[in-house]
């Protein structure tokens, strides 16, 4: 099996090669990609709906009891993040800020969790924690995003979740034993089969529900009807709650207690099944990469010596075929060479392509928003600014992933037809600043057509005074009067609710006017201002690439003409000088083809 440390040092030994052969240029883009290859981590999101676990079951894989709230939802649009760091630390992310602002590790239910009791975000300006541990599974390359629960009000945080899926190394599926998938996981299930390759699924509390195996049958027959791509995905039935007593138990100085509880809790082979499907594939992808840009660089530099050592013999034929290369080469870096031109068409179309996806998905919220506006309870209104907010993060990553992939095939097309190699586009786009609303942007307004609040209580008293004159002449005074008290709270409450209601569906329509105006001037300059970063970004990579081997060509023709005047015993050290870089070379590439096919055998 081909091992990063591996990889490591043969890329060292790549860029110091083409230090050495003056390509300066590819060297670099050599070394880069050997920094790149400690600096990933493979991604894992965990996504489940509410109450089935994911929480206690993170904090079990990172080995950190309590580390993550577990008795109260995330919030709709914040996303918790884990990776590995030396220290505990934690940073809350509200706005454009690169770095965040930290915050105790204590306070993370604080900023990424609901207030259990108004079911509100205490922060509505968090958009994402960040929390670093000490882990050893996270050190070997391992990053896992806690998500809100996946069955909402609104769409907004499973859209969210589905952008954020789409960027994952792998997906872990969270469900308990307690009963069996529910229409709406199903239907997420659906949704993204064609969104991520690696599914592993999580039946959890398996210490409180005895008849968990019938469930996880169950559901396996489900996902084989609803979701048949899942189908045959691992199934690792877990109990967070044992896996914590094992810990106690060693810490107490009872060792087999500790390992039957540790064995009984499953949490293990999960890990095992995160390093094997999650972790590796994702190390092999990155050591992929970085030994096809190393052995493009090293059969580069070796083609152009073994041109070289050829010019040594002193045939003029191979001059005038390195003349023609020098010269075809030169004319395929003109300014008007035919893939500039197909570079230009083609991140055009991908342009249009992602505005016309974004029309689509601003057509989409905005038909959602209006019904949610219309249908909504007042307590379903006061959700409803982060709902669209999420939204919109979602709308935009969506673009992103587009945009990133399109970029991607674009570069490997016209990079492939000049013979040149251009790095894959792999960083994200952050969401535009302006799109990084409040997400109580919108105070509460008065309706004019109600009046002043004393105008507004005398007429909710009216009709009790009524009922009281009325009620007056028939029955007792007392009882009138009881009457009339209760007619008129009870209208006042039908009124008040009202209000509330009518009151919500103003702010949440002026929070979605202001949402649209601003997507509609900020994403299109987005994604034209990312386009044509990214296309000079490629343009300048295969020149830079394409000027290397012009530089090549003349160094052949200065060569041989100083060669044809040479001694011949100048000749035989030089060419002896060359073959022996030549076999250098050779034995890297030979070492890079086999590094790669020792990635495809794993």
């Amino acid at each position: 099996m081909t091992g990063t440390a591996e990889v490591r040092r043969l890329l060292g030994e790549v860029a110091d090669a083409a230090e050495e052969f003056g390509r300066e240029d590819a060297a670099q883009a050599v070394r880069a990609e050997q920094a790149r290859l400690g600096a990933g981590a493979a991604t894992v999101v965990v996504v489940g709906e509410k109450k089935r676990g994911k929480s206690s079951l993170i904090n079990a894989i990172v080995e950190r009891p309590g580390l993550l709230p577990v008795d109260a939802d995330v919030a709709t649009n914040v996303h918790l993040t884990v990776r590995h760091a030396e220290e505990p630390v934690a940073r809350v992310f509200e706005g454009p800020e690169e770095a965040g602002r930290l915050i105790s590790i204590d306070d993370i239910a604080e900023y990424g969790a609901l207030d259990p009791l108004t079911q509100a975000a205490r922060h509505p300006g968090v958009r994402h924690v960040e929390v670093g541990l000490p882990s050893p599974l996270l050190a070997e390359g391992l990053v896992m995003i806690d998500t809100p629960g996946v069955g909402g009000l609104v769409a907004g945080h499973t859209a969210l979740t589905l952008a954020v899926i789409d960027r994952a190394d792998a997906l872990l599926f969270v469900v308990n034993g307690s009963s069996e998938f529910t229409e709406s996981e199903l239907q997420f299930l659906a949704r993204i089969t064609d969104r991520t390759a690696t599914v592993i699924f999580a039946l959890t509390q398996i210490d409180k529900y005895a008849e968990w195996q019938k469930i996880l049958d169950r559901n396996r027959e489900l996902l084989a009807h609803h979701a048949p791509r899942f189908a045959d995905a691992p199934w690792h039935p877990v109990s967070a709650l044992r896996y914590e007593e094992a810990a106690e138990a060693e810490a107490d100085g009872r060792p087999d207690i500790a390992a039957d509880r540790r064995a009984s809790s499953g949490v293990r082979n999960l890990i095992d099944g995160l390093r094997g499907s999650v972790i590796a594939r994702a190390e092999a992808v990155r050591n992929g990469n970085a030994l096809k840009v190393a052995k493009t660089t090293v059969e580069d530099i070796h083609a152009a010596q073994l041109t070289l050592l050829e010019s040594l013999r002193g045939d003029p034929e191979l001059a005038r075929a390195v003349a023609e290369r020098r010269d075809r080469l030169k004319r395929v870096q003109s300014t008007d060479a035919s893939w500039r031109s197909r570079l230009q068409t083609t991140m055009g179309d991908l342009e249009r392509e992602l505005h016309h996806q974004f029309g689509r998905l601003r057509n989409d919220l905005t038909t959602e928003a209006n019904n949610k506006i219309a249908t909504g309870t007042p307590e379903e209104l006061r959700a409803f600014p982060r709902e669209i907010d999420a939204t919109v993060e979602a709308m935009w990553l969506d673009l992103d992933n587009r945009l990133r992939k399109g970029v991607n095939a674009i570069a490997t097309e016209i990079a492939g037809a000049v013979d040149a190699e251009v790095a894959s586009v792999s960083e994200r786009n952050p969401l535009p600043d302006r799109l990084r609303l409040p997400a109580a942007g919108i105070t509460e307004v008065e309706d004019p057509v109600q009046g002043s609040t004393a105008e507004r209580m005398l007429t909710t008293i009216g009709p009790g005074l009524m009922t009281f004159g009325i009620l007056g002449n028939i029955v007792a005074p007392g009882v009138a009067a009881l009457a009339g008290v209760g007619a008129t709270v009870y209208l006042q409450r039908v009124r008040k609710k009202r209000e509330e209601a009518a009151a919500g569906r103003r702010n949440a329509s002026l929070h979605l006017q202001m949402v649209l105006r601003e997507i509609q001037t900020e994403v299109p300059a987005a994604i034209k201002g990312a386009l044509r970063d990214l296309r000079r970004r490629i343009e300048e990579g295969i020149s830079a690439q394409l000027a290397d081997r012009v530089r090549a060509a003349q160094e052949v023709l200065a060569e041989y003409e100083r060669m044809a005047a040479a001694a011949e015993e100048e000749v035989a050290g030089k060419r002896a000088l060359i073959q022996s870089g030549v076999d250098e070379l050779a034995g890297l590439r030979d070492r890079c083809a086999t590094l790669a096919a020792g990635l495809t055998a794993t």
